[in-house]
């Protein structure tokens, strides 16, 4: 790899905090160490707080006179990012969380196996060739459905809707509600009878705030656009995904208009010679899929794709490009684990904790650097152009 090219400036996609570090976090760290500029561009870690809880508490209490939650607190960056180019209608909404409207209750259990079972029957799920697993995807352990069970059996935690995205079609390891049904020791936490409880993890004041935690660990650019999370978009006061597998079905129609918006806020970002890196969508979560969507209308020559973490890979995910491994040293691997680690919430709802989030990092980097024939590598796809860092 010629010096130009290593010195090109990096632009990664995210589709929500966590997403570029998880990911390809090893090469971000490999970038910074080799003076390489890097910016990661944060899409859906909107809207802003109100002056409030962002999520009310299981009890209903607010707030005492005068005081302001740390989720709610305004940070440094919140006068520059209330003026984002994401800050339209999909970014307007209110933080808290509104109640479901009574003619929409929570799916049921026989509501819920329909609404997987549609998912699962899409047209991009029919094609047995292109809906298998990729043997190289299964192979890296770390997607969630290697570890669900044992984070169940471990600790009661809000449960976070990719579950029962990543489990096995027909698997159905909870029931009927989209929180386990267990006692939530965390204060604050919302209570398993409560049918938005898992809607919990998309706290956009949390998962800021561990945003800038992370990509500071890494000495990385951050811009945030601040589009709304498809589990608290809404239309009219109601929810356009009304249950968590329906963020990995189709989707909303209310949701056509934002791969231009998106293509339209990154366009600025991305002057002539800027590597774009952006995500495969595998999982098929709708922010993944619909940031994959703007990437590919913005068309940037070189864009580079990485693999969704912790998402199982399929062979319709990366159909037509060509798999790249970039070697990652030690320290570079210990730099990505420690700033992964900053996503708590994440961490704790996906992986039981942070011990299992690392043991899944380094299964993954270690299953892509016997690929590489290295100790640890990360592997990324490319279109026609060979060359890329």
């Amino acid at each position: 790899m010629s010096a130009q090219r290593e010195a090109r400036a990096q632009l990664v996609v995210s589709p929500h905090p966590d997403d570029a570090v998880w990911s390809l976090g090893g090469r971000l760290a490999h970038w910074v160490a080799q003076g390489v500029p890097v910016t990661v561009v944060t899409i859906f870690d909107g809207p802003e707080p109100e002056a409030g809880p962002a999520v009310a508490p299981a009890t209903g209490s607010a707030p005492a006179s005068g005081s302001v939650s740390e989720e709610a607190a305004p940070d440094a960056a919140g006068a520059r990012r209330s003026a984002a180019p994401g800050a339209g209608r999909h970014a307007a909404h209110p933080v808290r969380l509104p109640a479901p409207e009574a003619d929409s209750p929570a799916p049921g259990p026989t509501d819920t196996y329909r609404t997987r079972r549609q998912a699962h029957s899409l047209p991009h799920r029919r094609a047995a060739a292109a809906d298998d697993p990729d043997p190289r995807g299964t192979a890296v352990p770390g997607a969630l459905d290697a570890h669900g069970a044992e984070r169940d059996a471990a600790r009661a935690v809000p449960y976070h809707p990719a579950a029962d995205a990543l489990a096995p079609p027909g698997a159905r390891r909870h029931d009927a509600h989209p929180l386990l049904r267990r006692r939530l020791p965390s204060p604050g936490t919302p209570s398993p009878d409560d049918p938005d409880a898992w809607r919990y993890v998309a706290r956009p004041a949390v998962r800021r705030r561990e945003d800038r935690a992370a990509l500071g660990e890494l000495g990385v650019e951050h811009v945030s656009l601040g589009f709304t999370d498809a589990a608290l978009r809404t239309t009219d006061g109601r929810y356009r995904y009304r249950s968590a597998p329906r963020v990995f079905a189709a989707r909303h129609p209310d949701d056509d208009d934002l791969p231009g918006a998106i293509r339209d806020a990154l366009r600025p970002l991305c002057p002539p010679g800027t590597r774009v890196h952006a995500p495969l969508a595998a999982g098929r979560h709708v922010d993944h899929v619909v940031s994959r969507a703007a990437v590919e209308r913005l068309a940037v020559p070189g864009t580079a794709w990485y693999e969704d973490f912790p998402y199982p890979l399929r062979r319709r995910d990366h159909h037509g490009f060509v798999a790249r491994c970039q070697s990652l040293t030690d320290a570079e691997v210990e730099r990505w684990l420690v700033a992964a680690l900053h996503y708590a919430s994440q961490a704790e709802a996906l992986f039981g904790g942070p011990d299992g989030l690392r043991r899944a990092l380094l299964a993954r980097a270690r299953a892509h650097g016997a690929e590489a024939g290295t100790p640890h590598a990360d592997r990324h796809w490319l279109g026609a152009e060979p060359d890329g860092p």
